[in-house]
Protein backbone atom coordinates (compact mmCIF):
# COMPACT_ATOMS: atom_id res chain seq x y z
CA UNK A 1 0.00 0.00 0.00
CA UNK A 2 1.12 3.58 -0.68
CA UNK A 3 0.17 6.93 0.83
CA UNK A 4 -0.51 9.72 -1.58
CA UNK A 5 -1.00 13.43 -0.94
CA UNK A 6 -3.77 15.10 -2.98
CA UNK A 7 -2.80 16.34 -6.47
CA UNK A 8 -3.99 19.58 -8.07
CA UNK A 9 -7.60 19.90 -9.29
CA UNK A 10 -8.69 17.58 -12.09
CA UNK A 11 -9.48 20.54 -14.32
CA UNK A 12 -5.78 21.31 -14.64
CA UNK A 13 -4.90 17.90 -16.12
CA UNK A 14 -3.68 17.90 -19.76
CA UNK A 15 -6.06 16.17 -22.17
CA UNK A 16 -3.22 14.12 -23.65
CA UNK A 17 -2.45 12.69 -20.25
CA UNK A 18 -6.07 11.69 -19.73
CA UNK A 19 -6.04 9.84 -23.08
CA UNK A 20 -2.83 8.01 -22.16
CA UNK A 21 -4.16 6.94 -18.78
CA UNK A 22 -7.84 5.94 -18.85
CA UNK A 23 -9.49 6.10 -15.46
CA UNK A 24 -7.19 8.86 -14.22
CA UNK A 25 -10.10 11.18 -13.48
CA UNK A 26 -11.72 8.57 -11.24
CA UNK A 27 -8.50 8.11 -9.27
CA UNK A 28 -7.96 11.85 -8.81
CA UNK A 29 -11.57 12.31 -7.73
CA UNK A 30 -11.08 9.73 -5.01
CA UNK A 31 -8.03 11.44 -3.49
CA UNK A 32 -9.02 15.07 -4.06
CA UNK A 33 -9.97 17.11 -0.94
CA UNK A 34 -8.35 14.52 1.36
CA UNK A 35 -5.17 14.86 3.41
CA UNK A 36 -3.92 11.32 2.70
CA UNK A 37 -5.45 8.19 1.24
CA UNK A 38 -4.37 4.59 0.79
CA UNK A 39 -4.36 3.55 -2.87
CA UNK A 40 -3.67 0.06 -4.18
CA UNK A 41 -0.56 -0.58 -6.28
CA UNK A 42 -2.64 -1.36 -9.39
CA UNK A 43 -4.66 1.85 -9.29
CA UNK A 44 -1.73 4.17 -8.69
CA UNK A 45 0.03 3.79 -12.05
CA UNK A 46 -2.45 5.99 -13.91
CA UNK A 47 -1.84 8.86 -11.51
CA UNK A 48 1.90 8.43 -11.66
CA UNK A 49 1.83 8.91 -15.43
CA UNK A 50 0.55 12.43 -14.86
CA UNK A 51 2.69 13.72 -12.03
CA UNK A 52 6.05 12.48 -10.70
CA UNK A 53 5.71 11.02 -7.22
CA UNK A 54 8.42 9.83 -4.85
CA UNK A 55 8.03 6.43 -3.18
CA UNK A 56 11.15 5.59 -1.20
CA UNK A 57 13.98 5.82 -3.74
CA UNK A 58 11.73 5.25 -6.79
CA UNK A 59 10.37 8.02 -8.99
CA UNK A 60 7.61 7.67 -11.56
CA UNK A 61 8.31 9.04 -15.02
CA UNK A 62 6.38 12.00 -16.42
CA UNK A 63 4.18 11.68 -19.53
CA UNK A 64 5.53 8.23 -20.36
CA UNK A 65 2.20 6.37 -20.31
CA UNK A 66 1.02 3.86 -17.77
CA UNK A 67 3.61 1.28 -18.82
CA UNK A 68 6.54 3.50 -17.86
CA UNK A 69 6.39 2.36 -14.23
CA UNK A 70 9.25 3.28 -11.93
CA UNK A 71 12.72 4.50 -12.71
CA UNK A 72 15.38 2.02 -11.57
CA UNK A 73 17.05 2.65 -8.23
CA UNK A 74 20.63 3.88 -8.25
CA UNK A 75 22.88 1.46 -6.44
CA UNK A 76 25.11 2.91 -3.75
CA UNK A 77 28.29 0.99 -2.96
CA UNK A 78 29.84 1.50 0.48
CA UNK A 79 33.58 1.89 0.71
CA UNK A 80 35.17 -1.36 1.90
CA UNK A 81 38.00 -1.18 4.43
CA UNK A 82 40.69 -3.55 5.66
CA UNK A 83 42.05 -3.36 9.22
CA UNK A 84 45.56 -4.69 9.88
CA UNK A 85 47.52 -5.48 13.02
CA UNK A 86 51.31 -5.21 13.14
CA UNK A 87 53.37 -7.95 11.37
CA UNK A 88 53.81 -10.84 13.83
CA UNK A 89 57.23 -11.78 12.41
CA UNK A 90 58.72 -8.51 13.63
CA UNK A 91 58.22 -9.49 17.28
CA UNK A 92 59.67 -13.00 17.44
CA UNK A 93 63.16 -11.92 18.49
CA UNK A 94 62.30 -9.63 21.45
CA UNK A 95 60.63 -12.50 23.33
CA UNK A 96 63.93 -14.44 23.22
CA UNK A 97 65.86 -11.63 24.93
CA UNK A 98 66.77 -11.59 28.60
CA UNK A 99 65.21 -8.87 30.72
CA UNK A 100 68.59 -7.09 30.72
CA UNK A 101 68.93 -7.14 26.91
CA UNK A 102 65.29 -6.21 26.49
CA UNK A 103 65.74 -3.20 28.76
CA UNK A 104 68.76 -2.14 26.70
CA UNK A 105 66.40 -1.82 23.75
CA UNK A 106 63.87 0.17 25.75
CA UNK A 107 61.49 -2.73 26.45
CA UNK A 108 60.06 -4.37 29.56
CA UNK A 109 58.38 -7.71 30.25
CA UNK A 110 55.04 -7.62 32.07
CA UNK A 111 52.31 -9.94 33.33
CA UNK A 112 48.80 -8.83 32.44
CA UNK A 113 46.78 -7.38 35.31
CA UNK A 114 44.43 -5.24 33.25
CA UNK A 115 43.45 -4.43 29.67
CA UNK A 116 46.58 -4.09 27.56
CA UNK A 117 45.83 -4.26 23.82
CA UNK A 118 48.08 -6.45 21.69
CA UNK A 119 48.89 -4.58 18.46
CA UNK A 120 49.47 -7.78 16.49
CA UNK A 121 46.24 -9.74 17.04
CA UNK A 122 44.19 -6.67 18.09
CA UNK A 123 42.93 -8.58 21.12
CA UNK A 124 43.23 -7.93 24.85
CA UNK A 125 45.37 -10.51 26.72
CA UNK A 126 43.82 -12.34 29.65
CA UNK A 127 44.99 -11.75 33.26
CA UNK A 128 48.17 -13.70 34.01
CA UNK A 129 49.43 -13.75 30.40
CA UNK A 130 52.87 -12.37 29.59
CA UNK A 131 53.41 -9.54 27.15
CA UNK A 132 56.10 -7.07 26.16
CA UNK A 133 55.93 -3.31 26.32
CA UNK A 134 58.33 -1.98 23.73
CA UNK A 135 59.04 1.15 21.75
CA UNK A 136 58.12 0.63 18.11
CA UNK A 137 58.32 2.76 14.98
CA UNK A 138 54.92 2.16 13.40
CA UNK A 139 55.15 4.96 10.83
CA UNK A 140 58.48 4.59 9.03
CA UNK A 141 58.11 7.33 6.46
CA UNK A 142 60.11 10.24 5.09
CA UNK A 143 57.74 12.96 6.24
CA UNK A 144 57.14 15.09 9.33
CA UNK A 145 54.64 12.45 10.46
CA UNK A 146 57.24 9.75 11.06
CA UNK A 147 56.37 8.31 14.47
CA UNK A 148 57.20 5.71 17.11
CA UNK A 149 55.53 4.99 20.42
CA UNK A 150 55.07 2.39 23.16
CA UNK A 151 53.05 -0.70 22.20
CA UNK A 152 52.03 -4.00 23.84
CA UNK A 153 52.60 -7.32 22.04
CA UNK A 154 51.87 -10.89 23.09
CA UNK A 155 53.98 -13.86 22.09
CA UNK A 156 52.62 -16.25 19.46
CA UNK A 157 49.78 -14.04 18.22
CA UNK A 158 48.85 -13.91 14.54
CA UNK A 159 48.42 -10.66 12.64
CA UNK A 160 44.84 -9.39 12.48
CA UNK A 161 43.77 -8.93 8.85
CA UNK A 162 40.06 -8.68 8.07
CA UNK A 163 37.80 -6.79 5.67
CA UNK A 164 34.79 -4.77 6.86
CA UNK A 165 35.16 -6.11 10.40
CA UNK A 166 36.10 -4.12 13.49
CA UNK A 167 37.88 -6.07 16.26
CA UNK A 168 36.29 -5.97 19.69
CA UNK A 169 39.45 -4.37 21.06
CA UNK A 170 38.61 -1.15 19.20
CA UNK A 171 34.92 -1.13 20.05
CA UNK A 172 34.88 0.13 23.63
CA UNK A 173 37.59 2.76 23.33
CA UNK A 174 37.75 6.34 22.10
CA UNK A 175 39.87 6.40 18.96
CA UNK A 176 41.80 8.95 16.95
CA UNK A 177 41.69 8.21 13.20
CA UNK A 178 44.21 9.86 10.87
CA UNK A 179 44.31 9.59 7.09
CA UNK A 180 47.45 10.01 4.97
CA UNK A 181 48.26 10.47 1.29
CA UNK A 182 50.96 8.67 -0.73
CA UNK A 183 53.58 11.11 0.58
CA UNK A 184 52.70 10.22 4.19
CA UNK A 185 51.23 13.67 4.75
CA UNK A 186 48.11 13.88 6.89
CA UNK A 187 44.87 14.52 5.01
CA UNK A 188 42.27 14.41 7.79
CA UNK A 189 41.77 13.33 11.39
CA UNK A 190 38.78 12.49 13.59
CA UNK A 191 37.97 11.47 17.16
CA UNK A 192 35.40 8.67 17.22
CA UNK A 193 33.69 6.24 19.57
CA UNK A 194 34.86 2.76 18.61
CA UNK A 195 31.24 1.59 18.44
CA UNK A 196 30.66 4.05 15.59
CA UNK A 197 33.86 3.42 13.67
CA UNK A 198 32.62 1.95 10.35
CA UNK A 199 30.95 5.05 8.82
CA UNK A 200 33.94 7.18 9.79
CA UNK A 201 36.37 4.81 8.07
CA UNK A 202 34.22 4.71 4.93
CA UNK A 203 33.94 8.49 4.79
CA UNK A 204 37.63 9.14 5.43
CA UNK A 205 38.72 6.59 2.81
CA UNK A 206 36.47 8.12 0.14
CA UNK A 207 38.71 11.02 -1.03
CA UNK A 208 40.94 9.94 -3.91
CA UNK A 209 44.06 11.46 -2.33
CA UNK A 210 43.81 9.24 0.77
CA UNK A 211 46.17 6.25 0.62
CA UNK A 212 45.83 4.72 4.12
CA UNK A 213 44.82 5.51 7.69
CA UNK A 214 46.12 4.92 11.20
CA UNK A 215 44.00 4.37 14.29
CA UNK A 216 45.32 5.47 17.67
CA UNK A 217 43.93 5.09 21.17
CA UNK A 218 42.91 8.66 21.90
CA UNK A 219 43.65 8.66 25.64
CA UNK A 220 47.24 7.40 25.64
CA UNK A 221 47.87 8.43 22.03
CA UNK A 222 49.52 5.12 21.17
CA UNK A 223 49.20 3.35 17.83
CA UNK A 224 46.40 0.78 17.44
CA UNK A 225 46.01 -0.41 13.83
CA UNK A 226 46.32 0.40 10.14
CA UNK A 227 43.39 0.79 7.72
CA UNK A 228 43.43 0.64 3.93
CA UNK A 229 40.98 0.08 1.10
CA UNK A 230 40.04 -3.55 0.60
Amino acid sequence: MFFLTPPCHISTLPKATARECPGLADIVAKVENRTTRKISRNSIFGLLCWEPQMFGNRVATVGGGCESGFAPEKEQHAMTFRILGLPAEEFTHPFDLSDFDLAAQGGVRRTVDGKYPCRVSLTDPQPGEEFLLINYEHHRVESPYRMRFAIFVREGDQTYDKVNEVPEQLRNRILAVRSFDTNAMMVDNRLVDGNELEPVLEKMLAPSNVDYMHIHFAGAGCYAAKVQRA
